[in-house]
């Protein structure tokens, strides 16, 4: 899986197609890091690009930044400094899951991805 790190953030290719790009500042590991679909071209199956979604509880997205879709990773008041952006980054590759399966059926992703309790 290739993959970079820089000081304030890292990348992932995920299944050769999909890059995935956690950011974090100064304050990480306290602070909990954001994440990020860099193609900005991927479509939900009715059409609608991810990146445009907005803000989705159906589709579990957070407010595009830079044109790129942003991934709800989990609740802000659930991180704790001992997470990983490891944890981060499985989360990430279960939300492309659940878009993969999305595709093939049109059901939306909270079909296959849980909300984490408060």
């Amino acid at each position: 899986m290739p993959k970079s790190l820089s000081p304030t953030s890292a990348t992932v290719l995920y299944k050769g197609r999909y890059t995935v790009r956690v950011e974090y500042g100064s304050s990480f590991p306290n602070a909990m890091p954001e994440c990020f679909l860099e193609d900005s071209g991927l479509r939900f199956k009715n059409g609608t690009r991810v990146s445009e979604m907005g803000c989705s509880h159906e589709y579990h997205l957070l407010a595009p930044s830079d044109g790129r879709a942003q991934i709800c990773h989990g609740r802000s008041s659930a991180w704790r400094p001992n997470n990983s952006l490891a944890s981060v980054f499985v989360k990430a590759f279960m939300w492309l899951e659940a878009y993969e399966n999305h595709l093939k059926t049109g059901h939306s992703l909270d079909q296959y991805l849980k909300t984490q309790a408060s």
